[in-house]
């Protein structure tokens, strides 16, 4: 019976060739008793500006080839000695690949994900783990994924700490977007949006919320920073996004000002 996140080859659909794919979804329809398979390719690092191929859905169990995985081909005892040599070859070969994938599947890329994770964010994340860090900023260039690295550190304390709560303070017009990455991260919580538009939670209900995307022009606004600086409880990570227009001096004494001293009020 196949699972989430084994290795599999596709045959019979066109355009899937010799790719490897990851299994991502499996249902059975109650009705009919029919088994469907979605599967997500897998682009390991080397391979990530390729042309690749797309998720394949509603694939039938005939259409499916499972394949070892990397510690089950390298645990299989060697048992084709009396086989002839191309068989042999072909077993040695797979050994390898197995041995390649371990190296490439490190940090767990195997896994059926909607979000690929690149180098750079899978080894950002590993600096965390290895180092007591209070706080962190990451500086990468725009498009390199930022929100994803937020969001891989938010899963990796919530693995650790399941009822963590987390707060993700960002600029208004960035708030839907960070909620949408989030969500197709598959973040194993419930994610609550505070916002002008569309939100799901209000003043009165911050100390109760698990993961708040926050409007940090909205929380700084001064009849809500109250709520946000003595009522909102405490929080286990405190996310700042576009954290460099914040100041603590202004020419006015708005905006980056305002939310400077809402970002120290609740850290501190």
């Amino acid at each position: 019976m196949l699972k989430r996140t084994d290795l599999i080859r596709i045959t019979g659909r066109r355009g899937t060739g010799d790719h490897l794919y990851v299994v991502q979804a499996v249902a059975t329809d109650d009705f009919t008793g029919v088994t469907r398979i979605s599967a997500h390719p897998l682009i390991p690092r080397l391979y990530l500006h390729r042309e690749t191929p797309e998720v394949v859905e509603g694939l039938m169990s005939h259409e499916v080839q499972r394949l070892a995985t990397p510690t089950e081909a390298l645990s299989t005892p060697d048992s084709a000695r009396r086989e002839a040599w191309p068989t042999r070859t072909r077993q040695t070969i797979e050994r390898l690949f197995a041995l390649w994938l371990l190296h490439e599947d490190r940090k767990n890329l195997l896994d059926a994900s909607k979000v690929d994770h690149l180098a750079h964010q899978v080894s950002l994340l590993e600096y965390i783990k290895k180092n007591d860090l209070q706080r962190l900023l990451i500086a990468d260039e725009v498009g390199l994924g930022k929100t994803i690295e937020a969001g891989m550190m938010i899963r990796w304390v919530l693995d650790s700490s399941p009822s963590a709560r987390i707060l993700y303070l960002a600029p208004a017009m960035l708030v839907d977007n960070v909620f949408g990455e989030l969500k197709r991260m598959e973040t194993p919580a419930r994610i609550d949006r505070y916002s002008a538009v569309d939100g799901t939670v209000n003043n009165g209900e911050l100390r109760n919320a698990q993961i708040i995307v926050a409007s940090i022009h909205r929380a700084s606004a001064r009849r809500n920073e109250e709520s946000w600086t003595n009522e909102s409880g405490s929080w286990d990570l405190i996310i700042v996004d576009e954290c460099h227009h914040l100041s603590d001096w202004s020419d006015d004494g708005t905006s980056p000002k305002e939310h400077m001293r809402l970002v120290k009020n609740i850290v501190n």
